[in-house]
């Protein structure tokens, strides 16, 4: 299995767990531009850096970002010409942030058309890009995210959360039905040939600040639901919660 790993706090204690993975890994870099990123790159060893490109004011990508944040890294991504570079548009909604709902609520179309033309920039210039996206539970909440600019159609990958430290503080009662159903939707996804690689976690708080906190042992029964429905791949929230006993999980699966 695939694994790779978001940090949202890249410092150097978080990065340094990079080179104790003995796996192939991909770990998604915060950043609020090229340069930042390219920076934070230094301090990774024997793993892949991507740029997870995030913004000073509205965080999180969606049609409610700041028009001029969305056109900056358009230009930024337009006119990269060095190796090649994989980026993570992380598609959320301000829910931290609620008044840019007003804020920029006339700006929708056009940030929705901004999104869509940086994400068809997949496949060119050396770029791989791929999207984090709100969960699914099936075709129906998939024409929804479409609907509100936080899901596109096109080529590039998708790492749709299955976070379910924090889907069980959410839904209570209803958890197991919505993780089944979350389950059959990334089943079906998987079968259709998307390409998509699943989010895990949370192993540590992020930006939300009250993310709850997988377990090792969580952890490994997760790895176990998606490799029995044949998912190949997984991006884990994030690399600086890893403990020893959640890295001895993970390496299990990366060698299997």
């Amino acid at each position: 299995m695939r694994i790779d790993f978001f940090e949202e706090t890249p410092t150097p204690n978080n990065l340094a767990k990079t080179a104790s993975l003995g796996f192939p890994s991909t770990i998604y870099l915060a950043s609020r531009s090229l340069n930042e990123f390219q920076a934070l790159s230094a301090s990774v060893r024997g793993a892949t850096p991507a740029y997870w490109a995030i913004f000073s004011r509205s965080y999180w990508i969606s049609p409610f970002s700041f028009t001029d944040e969305l056109e900056r890294l358009l230009i930024e991504l337009q006119s990269y010409a060095g190796a090649p570079l994989q980026v993570l548009i992380d598609l959320e909604l301000p829910i931290l942030t609620p008044r840019l709902f007003l804020r920029n609520l006339f700006r929708f179309h056009k940030n929705k058309q901004l999104t869509a033309r940086i994400l068809a920039l997949h496949g060119t210039r050396g770029l791989t890009i791929a999207t984090a996206e709100y969960p699914a539970i099936g075709v129906f909440s998939e024409s929804i995210k479409r609907a509100l600019g936080i899901a596109y159609a096109g080529s590039h990958a998708r790492i749709p959360r299955y976070y379910t430290s924090m889907i069980r503080s959410y839904t209570g009662s209803l958890q197991d039905f919505v993780l089944r159903k979350m389950r059959d939707r990334i089943r079906a996804r998987n079968e259709a040939g998307e390409a998509i690689s699943v989010g895990l976690g949370a192993t540590a708080e992020g930006h939300i600040g009250h993310e709850q906190i997988l377990t090792a042992a969580e952890l490994e029964n997760d790895l176990t639901d998606l490799q029995k429905i044949g998912v190949g791949a997984v991006t884990i929230f994030r690399l600086g919660g890893m403990t020893e006993e959640h890295l001895d999980v993970v390496a299990r699966f990366a060698h299997a």
